[in-house]
């Protein structure tokens, strides 16, 4: 085995030319396209994994892969034709986002200004600075949803495994995920649309996720989405020794006199086209999906392959007539703004601002001009002035504080020489430029609040208003990239449910009973970014925090309250500024055992009171007894006359407690 290197730069091992495995292995060769042979063409393929050519090869000859090498070139470069207006647009903004030296101008005069302003520049900046930290969360970029009910908690467990393990496939599995994504954020609001390209590679033995620049994708311009188009091209270029390794693994079929091209350079680059199209190849009336790479130059096919498995095929009952293929795509097209017109590719601020940045740059340019020919002056000349002096000549320049000898008298250059009047430059042009610029930021939505220069005056509220009301157009569009990643992490989901490897899908989660077949074989999991589109500032962050501060002490749960604080300011490990819950049951509330014991108090204190009471009662009572037994008043009787004690009827009668 020899390692070789693949195209992105990663290492793989590849068989050496007695190790090549053949394409058609498992397949009878020799019990292929003669009339004893039952099985159609679409089947065999169906089954044969990688470069599929020596199949059809030896079941339609030779001839058939050079016709539809060179019908592919010529798709391919009709297509690229239709979209060219859109194609020089792009390429003009990604120009002028990149504020590539624009050169000399001759006009008004030579090396006149030609200062190109950075609006697209800026506009890009601005989003990919607000987009890239609230879609990519550090290890969280996917999240599963569970759909249907989950009484016992097994799906939600599932779905925790799935999610893990999708995520680490992105953030450590798939080393240029994070970068592309970069990248894409950054090219995305200039081009108008990118595209994600996520397949299997056996050769590494894991999913791929790959940007890929719109320039480089050509789809027919009167599609209207991936799946409907009936060809898919991506252009690349590929080094002559890179062509040999994947020809030695096996990945290209062999091909006859490709790389001498009579090139200076032996190592330069040749270009390949990869067509996803459908094709009739077997003429049996439906066209199959195939994906076939084609050296643009010789118009030889490097490779066939099936887009198609036997998962994908509707077979009739009777076994071999194909009624529908399911067609795998793995392309997802990410969207900045639809076109107006319908039309497939999307436009971005390259497209929007570039009329408004071009007169921007003539406003500028011409500003800068008249106030360089207001400077440097100019004018007319008499004839008859001669300047000239012992090596002089009639053309003089002068320095600062530098004066001239001149052999001719003071008046007579006062009267040879006539300044042009320059006019100053336009105050009318400065009002235009204002207009235009504050044009620019409603389209592009990048205003003072939102580029951190808002006015301090202003309240928290006012300002997260001002935010949320300027990051309307944003929010959209980040709806669309999040509608656009959840069609990628799906397409991710069916890679490693076709393909991926049991062996280390336990090995990563290090969870008893978990199996790659079973987590990934249901259909109750609906894959999303887990990002709030509606939360993608700081400053929104900040500001809701701030508000929920004002609530603390206010009988809420204020330890969550603090929590959601922190996470605002994204303070890290904030379990450790806790202090550690202590084990067993919760203490009781400390105002619950005030108040219970503030109770108690005032219950004993009135129990007293009322004891008091009686008793005081008690002593009253007896007293005027004794008053009414030494005075003879033979009995109660005066005590019903004491203010204050109402027994009842006035008293016990004149006989009292004597004898009647």
């Amino acid at each position: 085995m020899s390692m070789v290197e693949d195209y992105d730069g990663d290492t793989y091992e590849a068989p050496e030319y007695g190790e090549v495995s053949d394409p058609t292995e498992g397949v009878d060769l020799d019990d292929m396209g003669g009339p004893e042979d039952e099985r159609p063409l679409i089947l065999l393929l169906a089954a044969s994994t990688g470069d599929a050519s020596a199949i059809i090869e030896k079941y339609l000859g030779e001839t058939v892969l050079g016709s539809l090498g060179a019908q592919c070139v010529e798709d391919w470069s009709m297509d690229d034709g239709a979209r060219n207006d859109w194609k020089t647009q792009t390429e003009n903004a990604l120009a002028a986002a990149a504020q590539d030296a624009p050169g000399d101008k001759s006009y008004p005069f030579d090396r006149s200004a030609n200062v190109q302003y950075p609006l697209i520049t800026v506009a890009a900046q601005q989003f990919a600075a607000r987009a890239y930290p609230a879609i990519v969360k550090p290890g969280d970029a996917v999240s599963v949803a569970v759909l249907g009910r989950d009484e016992s908690g097994e799906k939600q467990a599932r779905a925790d495994r799935v999610k893990d393990y999708l995520n680490y496939q992105l953030f450590y599995r798939i080393a240029d995920w994070e970068g592309d994504t970069d990248v894409l954020l950054n090219q995305l609001p200039i081009s108008g649309c990118g595209f994600r390209k996520v397949y299997y590679d056996a050769h590494k033995r894991r999913p791929c996720s790959e940007f890929v620049n719109a320039l480089n994708l050509t789809v027919p311009s009167d599609a209207k989405a991936l799946k409907d188009a009936p060809r898919i091209t991506q252009d690349f270029e590929v080094f002559p020794y890179q062509i040999t390794e994947r020809q030695r693994s096996g990945m290209y079929r062999e091909t006859d006199g490709l790389l001498l091209d009579g090139n200076e350079d032996e190592q330069k680059p040749r270009q390949f086209i990869e067509q996803h199209r459908m094709h009739d190849l077997d003429g049996d009336g439906v066209e199959e999906p195939y994906i076939i790479t084609v050296d643009v130059e010789s118009t030889q096919v490097m490779r066939i392959e099936a887009a198609y498995d036997e998962l994908d095929l509707e077979i009739a009952e009777d076994g071999k007539t194909v009624i529908r293929i399911e067609r795998w795509c793995p392309f997802v097209k990410y969207s900045f703004l639809p076109d107006p017109k319908g039309r497939f590719y999307d436009i971005g601020f390259g497209h929007l601002l570039a009329p408004i940045n071009a007169v921007v740059n003539t406003i500028i340019n011409q500003l800068l001009d008249a106030g360089h020919a207001q400077v440097a002056g100019g004018g007319f000349l008499a004839a008859g002035l001669r300047l000239q002096g012992s090596g002089q000549t009639n053309v003089l320049r002068f320095s600062p504080s530098e004066y001239k000898v001149v052999n001719v008298p003071g008046g007579d250059i006062r009267s040879a020489i006539y300044d042009r009047p320059m006019p100053a430059p336009s105050p009318v042009l400065f009002e235009l430029l204002g207009m235009l610029m504050d044009a620019a930021r409603d389209i592009s939505s990048v205003k003072d609040v939102l580029t951190g220069e808002a006015g301090k005056s202003q309240t928290a509220t006012a300002t997260l208003a001002l935010i949320e009301q300027g990051l309307q157009t944003f929010t959209a569009i980040y709806k669309r990239i999040y509608r656009s990643a959840k069609m990628e992490f799906q397409l991710l989901y069916d890679c490693v449910s076709r393909y991926g490897d049991p062996e280390e899908y336990a090995r990563v989660l290090d969870i008893p009973g978990a199996t790659l077949a079973k987590d990934f074989n249901e259909a109750d999991l609906d894959i999303q970014p887990v990002a709030d589109p509606a939360s993608v500032t700081n400053m929104q962050r900040m500001a809701k925090a701030g508000f929920l501060q004002g609530f603390l002490g206010k009988g809420l749960n204020d330890e969550e309250i603090l929590k959601r604080i922190f996470e605002a300011a994204d303070i890290a490990d904030i379990e450790k500024l806790f202090p550690p819950k202590p084990e067993g049951p919760p203490p009781p509330n400390p105002l619950m055992i005030a108040d219970l014991k503030e109770k108690e108090s005032k219950a004993a204190l009135n129990e007293a009171t009322a004891t008091k009471n009686r008793a005081d009662a008690m002593d009253k009572l007896s007293l005027v007894a004794e008053r009414g037994v030494m005075n003879g008043s033979g009995g109660m009787g005066g005590v019903a006359q004491q203010p204050g004690y109402d027994l009842g009827d006035g008293g016990a009668g004149q006989g009292g407690f004597g004898p009647a």
